[in-house]
């Protein structure tokens, strides 16, 4: 973002950043299929089968739905037949795809412009 945003000011001849510039930059990445190509990537090459498709659809509800909820995310993994989550859970959280809201009792994405990289180019 913050290189998108120097690009933008450098072009506008702006020294400042304006609201206007920060949603251009948000825009511009979000058109950078590079950027973000690597969350899929990592994802691809540490889950297999019916891991990765889970951890997909888990991403998939939680980009759509702003979150995905505690009761909806057991549902998920039951219907894929995981039989030890935690790993899989882990892995989203601590890689940063995903954050636990305990107030909400929900799973959200930890960027909202990863979230709307992957409604954009994932979910579609």
């Amino acid at each position: 973002m913050m290189s998108e945003m120097e690009g933008i000011c450098k072009e506008k001849g702006q020294d400042s950043i304006s609201i206007e510039i920060i949603d251009l930059a948000f825009i511009k990445a979000l058109e950078n299929r590079s950027y973000f190509e690597h969350w899929l990537v990592r994802l691809r090459s540490i889950f297999k089968g019916t891991d990765f498709s889970c951890a997909k659809e888990i991403l998939k509800i939680a980009a759509k739905n702003n979150g995905i909820g505690y009761y909806e995310l057991q549902n998920t993994i039951t219907k894929y037949n995981i039989e030890d989550p935690a790993p899989l859970i882990n892995i989203l959280l601590h890689d940063g795809y995903l954050v636990k809201d305990e107030e909400k009792e929900t799973f959200r994405f930890n960027s909202p412009l990863l979230q709307a990289w992957w409604l954009k180019n994932i979910v579609i």
